[in-house]
């Protein structure tokens, strides 16, 4: 079994991954999508978001849209090489961190991250 997101020596049981210091979970679990808002930085409210517009940008293996949205945050590693992250193809060079104005998607319910916290659009 190749563990995705795991550069290092792995080991697969039961559908579970194990690295030297991290678990990816299977690929039943819950899942967050995040959603880049073309113009995150001008929307204020989650009735200004066009949900047409958004760009999918990747999934999180969480049921948390808290976790995600810390994930999902650049540090000395792009997000995007976290073990719980599944980025779509065309930003895996790198992309942002996610964003206020940005979109979660969570059990086919949408929610816009805020300045504090979420909020359902």
């Amino acid at each position: 079994m190749s563990c995705p997101g795991i550069y290092y020596s792995e080991i697969a049981i039961a559908g579970m991954c194990f690295g030297s210091d991290s678990i990816v979970a299977p690929k039943t679990m819950d899942m967050v999508k995040v959603f880049f808002n073309p113009d995150y930085t001008q929307t204020a409210m989650p009735a200004d978001v066009k949900i047409e517009a958004l760009e999918f940008i990747a999934d999180i293996a969480t049921h948390e849209l808290k976790t995600a949205l810390d994930i999902g945050q650049n540090g000395d590693e792009p997000w995007i090489r976290h073990p719980l992250v599944t980025p779509a193809a065309r930003i895996m060079g790198g992309t942002r961190s996610i964003s206020p104005g940005d979109v979660l998607q969570l059990d086919g319910e949408w929610f816009m991250v805020m300045a504090l916290g979420f909020e359902k659009i």
